[in-house]
């Protein structure tokens, strides 16, 4: 009955948001789909967010936060991909989208298997069932990865607080950060830098946790992190295990 209710409450702004997808998809499926997908997005990490009763006081101000960077990010991407700007030549988003595509096609086929294809790392992976999810189409990579720098912007809020600085001292921060240029230009294309700094982020926050208050819960969360930055970027996962090391010795 409430579901019947709030539909029938919101059915106006239902039909016209329809109305304008079905009008936008006439002109581009990729972006209508885009659309869709930002959606489910930002629905599904504003209710995480809220699940976390420790983050209760700080939430309207994450969703603004969390709302404003996502929507920055968006906007570049939409740039970006329309626009087609690139000003240095080449690029592995090209081969991560081509190998993504054919991951997808696989998946679709309920072939789970990578033999054959170019694989060095798992983001194209990642990014393949992305696309099977939604379509096949770098709009889809590309607004994946503006999702993941809002989340890099969110966990650097909660590093802030951590060091006891205040819910407008890490809203500031995260907005800082969330323009600082080569994080808004690399997070617009499909590569896999954004995930490597979203990791070293997440490791950051669990080793001023751990120092805080050691748990091996704690501890596991930070050998995942280092496990992946690794993958990605082997040199960074060191700093951060000499960063983990010096901090806990002088900490």
């Amino acid at each position: 009955m409430n579901f019947l209710e709030s539909t029938l409450k919101y059915q106006k702004l239902i039909l016209y948001s329809a109305l304008c997808l079905s009008a936008i998809a006439f002109f581009s499926k990729a972006l209508a789909v885009g659309l869709i997908f930002v959606l489910f997005l930002f629905v599904g990490t504003i209710s995480l967010i809220n699940k976390f009763n420790k983050y209760q006081k700080h939430f309207k101000v994450l969703v603004l936060l969390f709302g404003i960077v996502f929507l920055i990010h968006i906007i570049v991407v939409l740039f970006v991909y329309y626009t087609k700007f690139q000003p240095f030549n080449g690029g592995d988003y090209r081969e991560y989208n081509s190998v993504a595509q054919d991951i997808s096609s696989r998946l679709h086929q309920g072939n789970f298997s990578l033999d054959g294809l170019k694989v060095y790392h798992y983001y194209p992976v990642i990014v393949g069932y992305v696309y099977a999810l939604t379509i096949p189409d770098m709009l889809m990579g590309q607004l994946f990865n503006a999702w993941l720098a809002a989340i890099l912007v969110i966990i650097a809020y909660f590093i802030v607080i951590e060091i006891g600085g205040s819910p407008r001292e890490g809203f500031w921060a995260g907005l800082i950060i969330s323009v600082y240029p080569s994080l808004v230009f690399f997070s617009s294309l499909m590569l896999k830098d954004v995930l490597a700094v979203l990791l070293v982020t997440i490791g950051l926050l669990m080793t001023l946790k751990i120092i805080k208050s050691f748990s091996w819960s704690k501890f596991f969360i930070l050998y995942l992190v280092l496990l992946g930055v690794t993958h990605f970027r082997f040199y960074i996962s060191l700093a951060l295990v000499f960063s983990f090391i010096i901090c806990w010795l002088f900490l």
